[in-house]
């Protein structure tokens, strides 16, 4: 072999080892960083719907300071009734 082919071949090697350290040995490596990329979108994707949870409980708990609402709800989702009323239920 040449010298300028074990030369070449050295410094390609050395290139690859030196990547490899960085990828995968050093403190700030690159997989743990797109690991903490991808947990960093999954918890600002947990805080856009708790903000929709908010506002939709905040909704309701405005709703709920009326008489007519409760009244309303408990018929919609509890199936209650006045004394006088007969109520059938129809499922879909």
């Amino acid at each position: 072999m040449s010298k300028w082919y074990r030369t070449k071949r050295f410094w390609i090697i050395a290139v690859l080892i030196a990547v490899i350290v960085m990828i995968f040995l050093s403190g700030s490596n690159i997989v743990e960083c797109f690991r903490l990329r991808r947990e960093i979108s999954a918890l600002e994707n947990q805080v856009e719907m708790y903000r929709a949870k908010i506002a939709e409980d905040s909704i309701m708990l405005d709703n709920l300071r009326y008489d007519d609402y409760i009244e309303a709800y408990a018929r919609e989702h509890y199936n209650l009734q006045k004394k006088s009323e007969t109520v059938y239920i129809i499922k879909d």
